[in-house]
């Protein structure tokens, strides 16, 4: 048996356990990654076939090079779908343009006789954020109508699934989030992980250890740590973040933000050093 997994060059922590638990059951993987990704030693595995079809997503390139990069990728994406012999594509995240990942690019996938499998980490991220529309709703209805199978995170999701886009029940799993298996042993002990990151010994750490986004409520930690009184709008990850780095310094925080997506190695020095896992 063969699968594509299209992870559209994002969280690898999710992608490399995936990954890993299908190499145990004797699958071949097309792995659809990016530069970063391509290091790791898992995609190395004999029966996993590395396409680093997304290539460099350095944030900080220019906006014409962005562009450029990501049109790239797309044509070079529908190259492979026509090409390929895998029957089955598992798509673990959208590309850039949503709403053409939703619909048109669902529609080619269809047309070229394969069978889609998505996972649905968030049901409607727009009403999440509160930033929903016609357009968003309508978009992911026709997406969770045209894949063949829905991998969920809760009951709750599924509910949603069911209950807001008319999905069968059939058509839905729950999966429930797993253990990040990633992380690299270590033989450091907590003191010796705090000396690494320039920390005495005798303090007390706190770690938040997800994605740096409004709806983590990761503003409430840092206000109970300083007792904020003023309001404040959080509403973009720019302002949040330079808020949050803002009001760490200003109260003598230890405050570091690091891209936790790709700098695994690092891992283990932060859970070593915590007291307080948020």
């Amino acid at each position: 048996m063969k699968i594509s997994l299209l992870t559209g060059g994002d969280d690898p922590n999710y992608a490399f356990p995936l990954l890993a638990e299908l190499i145990l059951k004797k699958i071949v993987v097309d792995f659809i990654g990016n530069d970063e990704m391509q290091s790791a030693e898992i995609v190395r595995r004999a029966n996993v076939n590395y396409l680093n079809l997304r290539g460099d997503q350095n944030p900080n390139a220019s906006f014409k090079t962005k562009i450029i990069r990501v049109i790239r990728y797309y044509f070079k994406l529908m190259g492979y779908a026509a090409q390929t012999n895998s029957k089955l594509f598992h798509i673990l995240w959208l590309n850039k343009f949503q709403y053409f990942d939703r619909t048109l690019l669902n529609i080619y996938y269809k047309l070229l006789g394969k069978k889609l499998v998505f996972t649905a980490h968030n049901i409607n991220i727009g009403e999440r954020d509160g930033n929903d529309s016609l357009l968003n709703r309508m978009t992911l209805k026709f997406m969770y109508k045209t894949v063949d199978h829905i991998f969920v995170h809760s009951k709750k999701m599924k509910l949603q699934l069911i209950e807001n886009f008319n999905i069968k029940e059939s058509q839905i799993t729950v999966i429930t989030l797993g253990i990040n298996q990633f992380v690299k042993k270590t033989v450091l002990t907590s003191s010796q992980a705090k000396k690494k990151l320039s920390l005495e010994d005798n303090k007390k750490i706190i770690l938040f250890f997800g994605r740096i986004a409004p709806y983590k409520g990761l503003k409430y930690l840092i206000q109970a740590l300083v007792n904020l009184r003023e309001k404040d709008d959080y509403s973009t990850f720019s302002r949040f973040r330079s808020r949050l780095s803002k009001e760490a310094i200003n109260n003598f925080i230890f405050f570091e933000f690091i891209s936790i997506f790709y700098i695994h190695h690092k891992f283990s020095r932060h859970f070593l050093s915590m007291n307080i896992f948020y």
